[in-house]
């Protein structure tokens, strides 16, 4: 019983921070929110330039086109940035490997079917 209690207590809490937390950023929401929005693709772009262009124009569709303030087009683009450039990373050196094992000399004593030409 007392368990109960106490977890009612800590959702009534979490409620109303809640509902104060919105009150307060509701205000100020719409003036930093297409800021740091904007901030958030161009940090993006710098990381990830190939997709740069893409993103800034899906930013500007979600603010011009739709009035909404972008934070969540933003906020896609600078947490997928990593696995983009990991990726591109990764397929760099892969293609590097590929091309370069080949001439390797010791290539004779591996197993056969363990590596095969490009």
């Amino acid at each position: 019983m007392g368990h109960a209690i106490g977890l009612l207590l800590v959702g009534v809490v979490v409620l109303v921070l809640k509902k104060a937390c919105e009150l307060i950023l509701e205000k100020e929401y719409p003036t930093w929110a297409g800021m740091l929005a904007r901030l958030f693709v161009r940090s993006a772009g710098r990381l990830c330039p190939q997709l740069r262009n893409h993103w800034w124009a899906d930013l500007m569709y979600e603010q011009g086109v739709l009035g909404k303030t972008g934070l969540n087009v933003g906020g896609k683009c600078l947490v997928g940035v990593p696995t983009l450039v990991l990726r591109r990373a990764w397929l760099r050196i892969v293609t590097f490997l590929e091309g370069h094992l080949r001439y390797i000399p010791f290539r004779r004593f591996l197993p056969a079917g363990r590596l095969r030409a490009a």
